[in-house]
């Protein structure tokens, strides 16, 4: 019985290296899989950054082909081609400053400056039909519509912005001409 004794101590021994050796194993896989974790969310994380940055430098090409643009309108006044481009222009960045909005956030410094030329160009823009409606003798729906990112004011802001988006979609935009102006 002794001899059966010592053998179960030796199995008992054996067990707990083998143990031993299955927990290093195992800590050291979860080791790797943490760490890839890690690489994997920082690839992500600088590929998010770098199409923010591009992003953003192409809002700063696009505001500065607006302005160009905006300047050309005033030697043809009457003219459709430059109003329109110029409109979806504006449209695009639009779109590229909600993107960047959702990215960084509403209040983030680097939005905020870039929606300060934006909103400048959407002035200019506003000027430009105004004048126009009286030259030309072209009937628009002007609608400016001013809204707030404050939380206070969000949820309302964003149900209006809704409702004008809707409108302009269905009278199309050669006929309504919104501002949205923060």
């Amino acid at each position: 019985m002794a001899k059966r004794e010592e053998k179960g101590e030796k199995l008992q021994l054996g067990e707990g290296k083998i143990k031993a050796e299955r927990y290093i194993a195992a800590f050291a896989i979860a080791t790797l899989l943490f760490i890839a974790g890690i690489l994997i969310g920082n690839s992500i994380t600088d590929s998010k950054f770098e199409n923010i940055l591009s992003n953003e430098e192409s809002i700063r090409q696009e505001l500065l082909d607006i302005e160009l643009q905006n300047q050309l309108t005033q030697y043809n006044p009457c003219g459709n081609y430059l109003l329109y481009q110029i409109g979806e222009k504006l449209d695009e960045v639009e779109s590229k400053l909600a993107f960047l909005e959702g990215q960084l956030g509403k209040n983030d410094k680097k939005v905020i400056e870039l929606k300060k030329p934006y909103t400048l160009l959407l002035m200019r823009h506003y000027l430009l039909i105004k004048d126009r409606t009286k030259r030309c003798n072209e009937d628009y729906i002007v609608i400016l519509f001013f809204y707030s990112n404050k939380q206070a004011y969000s949820g309302d802001s964003e149900k209006q912005g809704f409702v004008l988006g809707y409108f302009s979609d269905k009278y199309g935009y050669q006929k309504v001409k919104t501002y949205a102006i923060d």
